[in-house]
């Protein structure tokens, strides 16, 4: 959950390292409250409405909430409509907005983010800043236009349930990511073969999986004993999680350890086995944000590859390399609309295109921040931190294996 983009910006935004583990942490404990906030209240609006969120039929549920497959995502809203009083009713909704809104901006944000600066920058490596502004603000137009057309197919699937949608999805995608940042982090053995083809072949899987999901619609609950469904659609989304999960990290040792391993010096500080090292690493900070072109040494399959000036040295790793500067050109930084040979029509339509599309005559060159450093993590917090998130593991293992129906062999007495 915190290695989404959309995620790692709002730690990013952290005074220091504790305060955005703290953060992590208290998100942790709030994802345990849709058991009480989502379910329960769920529960409550099918036994008060037994006609409208349990529709018995395609033709009630298309009269009730224009969905043939189910009326179980107007629930939260009609409890909010029918039993709230006026003013609590307008106020709940427009939070309910608000949060759908925050959520959606910042995932479109961090798309835009990352298309720009790991794409289309490798196209355009001498991209002006209004350009990347601009195609930052239009790919967030296409993933709107991608997101309105991808509204009936959310409406079908899984039964019209957006919620168990969306953790179908993320059981389809997100356990190769965590499978290989884990093993990151815990296993310094792992090289980049390894990780580039764990990952591949687990998102593979997931993506046929997905593709195959989809391929079948389900029937409704009348006619379940009509489901004519492969065995594989109808295991369970997140049993397939578990099982991709698995995979995944049985590909990646395979092939990292099939592999040769990176050098120990190059992978000091990157993983829990090395913390503490002594090696060259020690005390130095991978990426300098004051020097963004100061070279940076990357674990590679035969040694360490400098970012900054493409040097490479396999056993003698050197890290006196001289820092090179960041003096940028100050025109590298003009507003595309500041040229003085522009009639005033073309710079009036110019200005206005800009302010639409959030490009400020801004000279960045004399205007950046300054960048403080960071300061020594308090141990005190430190063990509170790691402590919680030590009982925010163990607490949500407990609900995993709680609430799992082991009975797998209801899934397959009608297939």
């Amino acid at each position: 959950f915190f290695n989404i983009q959309a995620i790692v910006q709002r730690a990013l935004a952290a005074k220091n390292l504790t305060h955005a583990r703290a953060g992590c942490i208290v998100a942790s404990y709030l994802k345990f409250l849709p058991l009480f906030l989502m379910i329960i209240p769920g529960m409550v609006a099918r036994i008060l409405f037994p006609d409208k969120i349990g529709c018995s039929s395609p033709q009630t549920c298309k009269e009730v909430c224009n969905n043939e497959a189910s009326c179980t995502d107007i629930a939260y809203p009609l409890i909010v409509i029918e039993l709230m009083p006026s003013g609590l009713r307008g106020l709940m909704l427009a939070c309910m907005i608000a949060a759908l809104m925050t959520s959606l901006t910042s995932i479109f944000n961090s798309s835009s983010t990352i298309f720009t600066i790991d794409i289309w920058q490798r196209f355009r490596p001498r991209a002006l800043q209004w350009e990347l502004l601009i195609v930052g603000r239009v790919f967030t137009l296409i993933l709107v236009g991608i997101s309105i057309l991808w509204i009936p197919i959310i409406s079908i699937a899984q039964g019209g349930r957006l919620f168990d949608y969306i953790q179908s999805v993320q059981s389809f995608l997100a356990p190769p990511i965590c499978a290989i940042y884990l093993l990151a982090i815990l296993w310094k053995r792992i090289n980049e073969e390894g990780a580039f083809w764990g990952l591949i072949c687990g998102l593979i899987i997931g993506l046929i999986r997905f593709i195959w999901e989809f391929s079948y619609s389900v029937p409704p609950c009348e006619l379940s004993h009509t489901d004519q469904r492969p065995t594989v659609v109808k295991f369970h989304f997140l049993y397939f999680a578990v099982l991709l999960f698995v995979l995944t990290c049985l590909i990646t040792i395979t092939i990292s350890l099939l592999t040769r391993p990176i050098p120990d010096q190059c992978v000091d500080l990157l993983s829990f086995s090395m913390a503490g090292g002594t090696s060259y690493l020690h005390g130095l900070n991978l990426f300098d944000l004051k020097n963004p072109l100061k070279p940076t040494p990357i674990p590679t399959k035969t040694g360490c590859w400098h970012k900054a000036d493409t040097s490479f040295e396999d056993e003698n790793i050197q890290i006196s390399v001289p820092i090179q500067s960041t003096s940028i050109p100050e025109h590298r930084f003009s507003i595309f609309y500041s040229d003085p040979t522009n009639t005033n029509v073309m710079y009036y339509f110019k200005f206005i295109f800009s302010w639409i599309c959030g490009v400020e005559h801004i000279d960045d060159h004399n205007n950046q921040a300054t960048i403080p450093p960071l300061a020594a993590e308090n141990l005190f917090w430190k063990h509170i931190c790691n402590l919680n998130g030590i009982i925010v593991l163990g607490f949500c293992a407990f609900l995993w294996a709680f609430f799992t129906d082991y009975r797998i062999d209801k899934m397959y007495k009608n297939s």
